[in-house]
């Protein structure tokens, strides 16, 4: 059987010819062979999966090549074989994160001084050069200024910034970029089609999405899907299984959930949440970056180079993303990751979190919701995009044209209820303003005198007497997508008699301000006549504008009071969280305090256990002691009485004596 090689070592480049990108640093080095001009120290920095290690041996054969072509290694010729099996000891590959010590670099700092064996260099690869420790670093700093000319270092790091710079002004440094998507799909094709592994090009596309730009990654992954689907067809769901991206659909039900203030909905998710067991701090910042997404398609007309999903995932994120400014985008994103930071400190994360949600569920910013178009994704989207513009208002386009124009966006626009009727509230100041107002304002604007001028254009004509009260109303709205436009086209309308009072026959400035009425179809109750109508056909009387303003804001209290409610529910809500928060922490403090005082009982019974064998091994040492000394008085008073009987034989002994010498000496005289 034969031995499994993965993907990403079977296809290692060996040639310069074969590096994906790294343009810079590949015609640099290749350039550098070439005319014979090498350096003795390079470093090569980046993010991993670009190529450093890869680009340093092809350099390693390349300097020692006896045939080089185009400054690429011939991998033919005895040396250039003998470095690929590993016969020829003269390129050195060390890895600084287990060889960090000075005693390693010392090895190399003795073993330079010797000619290479076989090869032209000795070169010495040193990767994640970055771990070494200061004194490796000063231990390596004198050889790498002067080294002998047989000596190349070639330097790979992740982190250069951890160097030191008395090694980089050392060194030639070359900045390693991250692979396009483009270029790793390329790649992934052609080994797909070497290795005969059956993938989609939508797969290909996920899985370059998923590697970040490191081609390692890319291939690493394809890999395992060709492990996966066991011989069958690569495909974009396959990708997203294996990736775990899969579980975005949870992503998408809670975004929308938040966007749209369905607090009940977001509860259930929550508690989904909850009993899944997955982390709280993880979730927050992959909802981040989900709403990130949902911004990246707002603000570019063609985002499909930018997110790693399929067509039919972005389709559905575009409904969601014309649900919400990109102001509004912008706060959530910066509101979920100032909150993640701040989960490690709080006592219950589980009820800080979902207090965290229920204060961002329906928050939105006050600016205008411009609608989107979703594109074909068959076509090119920005083909698609450029048919709308949103920027520049409709008074701009000639008056035929304007329907035409208008028809795309109303077909894939969203229906009304893709804005929530909390939005209502933050005109809540407003609507106190409104219905202050006496109701003889409407008389006053009924009864105001003729204009004195009998020749008006048709624009002024078309106007109704109060109309001009209420369409100022109404297109404060925040319902309301194009007020600003609309207010410049009112200026346009009413300076256009004046500048050219001889030119009756423009009937296009008079709809204009309709439009504005026309975006709040759900204002207005059953049986109510819109006021774009009124506005269209100039027939309605004053009593029928003022009845329908009437019914505009009878609609809006009603409105304002359901939004009060529904504040109330999530104050509700919000107090018996916090009532839980509090009562979790009051049995936490509790729970702390027992068990402080149970370890305090616990210490001051030990403390009396080892006083209580203190004073035992006091007494025993006393006993011990005692009998200690009795016995030495008693050897003291036996040595004391042989001593006294050894005197007592010694006196005796001496008297004999004397008493012998006295009769000795008697006898002899």
């Amino acid at each position: 059987m034969e031995e499994h090689l993965a993907l990403y070592r079977r296809f290692r480049p060996q040639t310069f010819d074969d590096i994906v990108e790294q343009k810079e640093a590949v015609t640099a080095l290749r350039q550098s062979i070439t005319d014979g001009r090498i350096g003795h120290a390079y470093l090569f920095c980046g993010q991993h999966g670009t190529g450093k290690t890869t680009i340093a041996k092809v350099f390693a054969r390349a300097v020692n090549c006896e045939h080089p072509v185009n400054g690429n290694p011939c991998n033919e010729c005895p040396t250039c074989k003998g470095i690929l099996n590993g016969s020829i000891l003269d390129v050195i590959e060390m890895d600084a994160a287990s060889n960090n010590s000075v005693d390693n670099i010392r090895q190399i700092t003795e073993q330079v001084n010797f000619a290479p064996s076989a090869a032209r260099y000795k070169v010495y690869i040193i990767d994640e050069v970055h771990m070494l420790s200061q004194g490796a670093f000063n231990a390596l700093l004198k050889t790498l200024e002067e080294p002998p000319k047989h000596v190349i270092f070639l330097f790979a790091t992740t982190e250069v910034h951890k160097i030191p710079s008395t090694i980089l002004s050392r060194c030639q440094r070359y900045d390693f970029k991250r692979i396009s998507r483009e270029k790793i799909i390329d790649r992934l094709r052609y080994v797909a089609d070497k290795e005969s592994i059956p993938v989609e090009d939508e797969a290909l596309s996920l899985i370059a999405a998923q590697s970040d730009g490191a081609m390692r990654d890319a291939l690493t992954l394809l890999d395992q899907m060709r492990a996966v689907t066991g011989g069958r067809k690569i495909t974009g769901n396959d990708v997203e299984e294996a990736t775990g991206t899969v579980d975005n659909t949870f992503l998408f039900k809670t975004a929308n959930a938040l966007i749209d203030a369905r607090f009940d909905e977001l509860m259930d998710l929550m508690t989904e949440l909850h009993e899944s067991g997955r982390d709280y701090v993880k979730f927050t910042l992959e909802l981040a970056h989900y709403f990130r997404d949902l911004l990246v398609i707002r603000v570019m007309p063609d985002p499909s180079k930018l997110l790693p999903y399929t067509a039919d995932t972005v389709k559905a994120m575009y409904v969601t993303a014309n649900k919400v400014s990109a102001d509004t985008l912008s706060g959530y994103i910066t509101y979920l990751s100032k909150e993640a930071s701040e989960f490690k400190w709080s006592p219950d994360i589980t009820t800080s979190f979902e207090i965290m949600m229920l204060r961002l569920c329906g928050k939105k910013s006050r600016l205008p919701v411009e609608p989107l178009v979703i594109p074909d994704f068959a076509a090119r989207q920005a083909e698609a995009a450029k048919k709308i513009s949103f920027a520049e208002p409709a008074a701009a386009e000639p008056a035929e044209e304007k329907p035409a124009a208008e028809e795309p966006a109303k077909e894939e626009e969203p229906e009304p209820s893709a804005a929530p009727v909390s939005i209502f509230a933050r005109q809540k100041e407003a609507m106190k303003v409104k219905e202050e107002e006496p109701a003889a304002e409407a008389e006053d604007t009924s009864d105001a005198p003729e204009p004195e001028e009998p020749a008006e254009s048709e624009a002024q004509s078309d106007e109704l007497p109060g109309q001009s009260s209420l369409f100022s109303f109404l297109s404060s709205s925040p319902f309301n997508t194009s007020s600003q436009g609309s207010e410049s086209d009112d200026e346009e309308d009413e300076n256009e008699p004046e500048d050219e009072p001889d030119e009756p026959d423009e009937p296009a400035p008079a709809p204009e301000p309709v439009k504005p009425v026309s975006s709040i179809p759900d204002i207005a109750p059953a049986g109510v006549k819109p006021a774009a109508s009124t506005f269209e056909t100039n027939q309605a009387s004053q009593t029928e504008m003022d009845e329908h303003e009437a019914a505009v804001r009878r609609r809006m209290r009603e409105i304002l009071e359901q939004n009060k409610k529904k504040q109330q529910e999530k104050d509700e809500v919000c107090r018996q969280m916090e009532e839980r928060r509090l009562e979790v922490a009051r049995r936490q403090e509790q729970r702390l305090q027992e068990i402080l005082a149970k370890r305090k009982a616990d210490y001051e019974r030990l403390l009396a256990e080892q006083e209580d064998l203190r004073k035992v091994v006091e007494e025993n040492k006393n006993a011990i002691m005692g009998d200690r000394k009795k016995k030495r008085t008693e050897a003291q008073r036996r040595i004391m009485d042989i001593e006294d009987i050894i005197l007592k034989e010694y006196l005796d002994l001496k008297r004999g004596t004397n008493d012998y010498h006295t009769g000795l000496t008697q006898e002899l005289y």
